[in-house]
């Protein structure tokens, strides 16, 4: 069958277009199951023709309807026993499509009758003539004298007119002319429209100043996720600057270096200083930069030597190997896994890019200067080197530690240490197996001595 328009007589009810005869309404029940397979849309209103044993559904939203067979309930059913078919909804008073702004200045007219229009914020989610409106959520425009209310299609700038719901009509104003000293003043746009982005740097330096009136920015850390106009804030968490006299803050773009004003919340104006001009002497003096900025990446070997020293104060890097992933900052840092160069000096550490065998300056965290450890006395001069023995005479023999965990190093002569085993551990990017079992480690020569599988002799091990 084909899609029919229906034809509306002069008392509003609907007639057939195939007999002529006034069809009877009918609402929509539940959904149904038809021929074996499920009629979603039986929840729309239909008009019935008895005598043609048929009835009529709208398709989606439009003025068409399908045409579909009576089934024999409804053919039982006769036409006086039911109410007449209501008259069309006629549509609402307002003119199509007009352009409104999204923020009211106070001065726009209904195009119908010229009143000013009552401007209402978006509201909750309703259900009108047993449908949900989705849309109540947007804000509209109220014309208390015609009836009507206006809201965006999508986010085109384009608002349609709807019939004023009975919620609506309760805070409608008195249908007397506003007098001029009774509308109310226009909304000045928010201070952050018509700025551009700026650049401006990840790291502070206390000089950064409002590219409007002046003023130095107040430089703040990100924060906790925060709900803004209803809508999840999830950029919060970045740091910002904030400029309290123009009532805005600048938020950076992804990560380009860019910031884009934004209008300031409440409670960023709480931490607000007061508004009077401040003096030099009380300007906070600009945070010094870490130490670990402007510096390039240096090339270091991934297997230390003990002679690599920092590029800026010249002294010995303190060899770290990797630990645990930790948080900085708020933020998980996946590359404390790798080994890295400490300089105690200069509070910082270097640490690879990738595979690359470069390696990049970071400022040093706490528990890093904690690790510091003492200088290591330099020997005398008259002190003579001991003599080592080729590693290839160093036949697998049996070790024993004595009750201070030591035994003497079949290398040097000197005392080494007894290392119970450890977890397994990551050097770039893979698991280390060597130290899971117990070994003997000597300080003196650096020699480490690993068990044979299975028996009691340790022999020599290059790592």
């Amino acid at each position: 069958m084909t899609l029919r328009k229906l034809e509306k007589q002069a008392d509003g009810n609907f007639v057939c277009p195939e007999c002529g005869k006034p069809l009877r309404f009918k609402d929509g029940e539940f959904v149904a199951v038809v021929d074996g397979q499920l009629d979603m849309d039986n929840y729309k209103p239909r008009y019935i023709c008895d005598d043609c044993q048929v009835y009529y559904r709208a398709v989606l939203t439009t003025d068409y309807y399908d045409v579909f067979p009576l089934d024999g309930a409804e053919k039982t059913q006769k036409a006086k026993n039911n109410p007449p078919a209501p008259p069309a909804a006629e549509k609402p008073a307002g003119k199509g499509p007009i352009a409104l702004p999204k923020e009211p200045k106070g001065d726009e007219k209904c195009p119908v009758c010229g009143n000013l229009f009552r401007f209402v914020d978006g509201g909750a989610v309703r259900v009108v003539n047993g449908q949900v409106d989705m849309e109540n959520v947007k804000p509209k425009y109220e014309c208390d004298t015609c009836g009507v209310f206006y809201r965006e299609v999508l986010s085109s700038g384009f608002y349609l007119p709807y019939p004023q719901m009975e919620e609506d009509k309760i805070s409608a104003p008195s249908p007397k002319k506003k007098k001029k000293s009774d509308v109310p003043p226009p909304k000045e746009e928010p201070s952050a429209a018509g700025r551009e982005p700026i650049a401006l740097p990840q790291v502070p330096t206390g000089k950064e100043k409002c590219p409007v009136c002046g003023e130095l920015f107040r430089f703040v850390e990100g924060g906790a996720v925060r709900v803004v106009n209803g809508q999840v804030d999830m950029e919060n968490v970045k740091p910002k600057y904030e400029c309290d006299t123009c009532g805005v803050f600048y938020r950076e773009v992804l990560s380009s270096g860019f910031y884009l004003p934004y209008p300031q919340m409440e409670e960023d104006k709480i931490s607000a200083p007061s508004p009077k001009k401040k003096k030099k002497s009380d300007v906070p003096p600009p945070k010094e930069e870490p130490s670990a900025a402007g510096r390039e990446p240096i090339a270091l070997p991934q297997v230390p030597t003990g002679k690599e020293k920092c590029p800026v104060c010249g002294e010995l890097f303190r060899f770290v190997e990797g630990g645990a992933v930790r948080v900085v900052n708020g933020q998980v840092d996946m590359e404390n896994v790798k080994p890295k160069y400490e300089c105690d000096t200069c509070g910082v550490f270097y640490r690879e890019v990738l595979t690359s065998g470069f390696y990049t300056a970071f400022p040093q965290e706490e528990e890093d200067k904690l690790q510091a450890k003492a200088k290591p006395k330099k020997q005398s001069k008259k002190a003579k080197p001991k003599k080592l023995r080729p590693t290839g005479d160093l036949a697998p023999m049996i070790l024993k530690p004595d009750e201070n965990g030591k035994c003497e190093c079949p290398r040097c002569g000197e005392m080494m240490d007894y290392v119970e085993g450890g977890a397994v551990r990551l050097v770039d990017g893979k698991p280390d197996m060597d130290d899971v079992l117990a070994h003997f480690c000597c300080e003196s020569c650096g020699a480490v001595f690993r068990r044979i599988v299975n028996t009691d002799y340790y022999q020599f091990s290059e790592k």
